[in-house]
């Protein structure tokens, strides 16, 4: 699904203008889609983080677009239990 990198460029860009103009729904898709398909890749990492907080905070779940963007961050982390509190 993800081997020609210009057709996955022009969908990101596709799914960034919609929820631009409001309709979030691809960007989720295709966020949720490349994060879990990046292969390691940083820049198909980069497209899913970016796309799902957009989607997240367009959708005003602004909690989901925190946790999006930790998990970004924490990728490497083999659970994400970061995001729990510790106190």
């Amino acid at each position: 699904m993800f081997e020609d990198a210009e057709s996955v460029a022009e969908s990101v860009a596709e799914a960034r203008r919609r929820c631009t103009a409001g309709d979030p729904a691809e960007a989720l898709i295709l966020g949720r889609d490349l994060h879990w398909a990046s292969g390691s890749d940083a820049v198909r990492e980069a497209w899913a983080n970016e796309l799902l907080v957009m989607a997240y905070r367009a959708l005003d779940r602004w909690s989901l677009a925190g946790i999006a963007q930790a998990h970004h961050r924490h990728r490497a982390l083999p659970a994400v239990d970061v995001l729990m509190s510790r106190g």
